[in-house]
């Protein structure tokens, strides 16, 4: 036995004591009866009731055969809507998380455009010092080798 049939049995031994005052005048039954033929009649008895059933067949059917049926109808509908809500909740959780991503990706291309320009001012102060260095050297360095060229000679 599976979990939906061990629920769907359970769900049938507990049924409600309104839900049997209900049922004398018998307006409840039907409108369970109804809601079943119409899930047959919409080609989802399989998926909902567990088997393949005609309209004929619930017509077919005593007052237990139907409580039965009807609790193993909502059971599976109370399950499938949790499904479903399961998934939007995923869905939802993964948009958010990709919001987050791109938010992150968007901070990423900042601080590399950051760093870029910091390395081009770097750059910049370097070429500009060794430059500064160069000149340098050449105003101190060319008149002492000129210096040493006459003096040897």
């Amino acid at each position: 036995m599976n979990a939906e049939e061990l629920l769907s049995e359970q769900i049938v031994e507990n049924i409600n004591i309104d839900d049997e005052a209900s049922e004398v005048n018998g307006s409840l039954q039907e409108k369970k009866r109804e809601r079943l033929s119409s899930v047959v009649a919409g080609g989802s008895s399989k998926q909902y009731l567990g088997k393949e059933l005609q309209l004929s067949d619930i017509d077919k059917m005593t007052t237990e055969q139907i409580n039965k049926l009807y609790c193993k109808y909502e059971a599976r509908l109370g399950a499938s809507m949790t499904k479903t809500l399961g998934n939007s909740f995923i869905n939802l959780y993964v948009m958010g998380v990709s919001n987050n991503a791109n938010e992150e990706k968007i901070r990423h291309d900042k601080a590399i455009e950051k760093l870029e320009k910091a390395q081009q001012e770097w750059n910049k102060r370097r070429t500009q010092r060794l430059d500064f260095i160069n000149e340098q050297l050449q105003r101190n360095i060319m008149p002492n080798i000129l210096l040493k060229m006459l003096t040897k000679q």
